[in-house]
Formats: C-alpha cells, structure tokens, sequence
C-alpha cells in the first residue's frame, strides 16, 4: 500500500488525505501514518510553510498554503 500511495504522490496535484482514503480504500489515519512512514524512510519530506522568501518565486506557492494561513500539510518526493 505504501507504493500505492507513493504513486499518487508522484502522480501530483494538490491531494487531501480523504481523498487518498478513497483512492486507497483505508483510513485518513492510515493514509497519515504511511505518509509519516515514509517521510521516517526518507522517501517524502514535509514542506513546513517557513520559507525564507515568503513564497517568493515558490514554485509550490499555489499547493502549500503557507501564504493562506492553512493548517494543511504539504509532502515533496525526496
């Protein structure tokens, strides 16, 4: 399952972890339990919104949702 989702990860877009439940058919815990799993194998990072430009010329500006003020995670390929 844990390529399945790195798959999804790898596909792109923007993706809330419902809508990874869905597609994997488990659980939003499960889906943030795999994800932190493989940011633990380094497979993934997290984007943690405190870039020192202030999005700047982000090529994530659009997806993170730092400069929105949201609480939402973001999950790059290493």
């Amino acid at each position: 399952m844990l390529e399945k989702l790195m798959d999804e990860v790898r596909s792109g877009g923007t993706v809330q972890p419902t809508v990874l439940a869905q597609r994997l058919k488990t659980s939003v815990s499960m889906v943030q339990a795999m994800l932190e799993e493989l940011e633990r194998l380094g497979l993934l990072r997290q984007i943690d919104g405190t870039c020192a430009d202030a999005c700047g010329g982000c090529t994530l500006v659009d997806t993170c949702g730092a400069h929105k003020n949201t609480q939402g995670r973001v999950w790059m390929i290493s």
